[in-house]
């Protein structure tokens, strides 16, 4: 059975939680090309591309949804085991 495709708010907030953590408002090109650098350094047998990254961060369209190990890979660098933990995180009732 397909996983479900992840919620936008997930994905707004796993940018946002990115975007902390490599200290950079993500822009620009430029600015995903040290991203993808970055996360090259962090871990590098899962790079992920300067285009994955414009489309993550919606400086270019996209269609589709993205790869599971893209999705890990960068709650992974913003601190976190894997999306679906960064996912039970984020959707976490208030006061729990």
């Amino acid at each position: 059975m397909p996983a479900n495709p992840p919620i936008p708010e997930a994905l707004t907030q796993l940018a946002q939680a990115v975007e902390q953590t490599a200290g950079l408002e993500v822009t620009c090109t430029r600015d995903c090309e040290v991203l993808s650098e970055e996360l090259k350094a962090f871990d590098g047998r899962y790079p992920i591309s300067v285009s994955t990254l414009r489309r993550f961060f919606n400086l270019i369209p996209k269609q589709g949804n993205f790869s599971k190990t893209t999705l890990n890979t960068l709650a992974r660098y913003a601190g976190h085991p894997s999306f679906r933990a960064w996912e039970a995180r984020t959707q976490r009732p208030s006061g729990i």
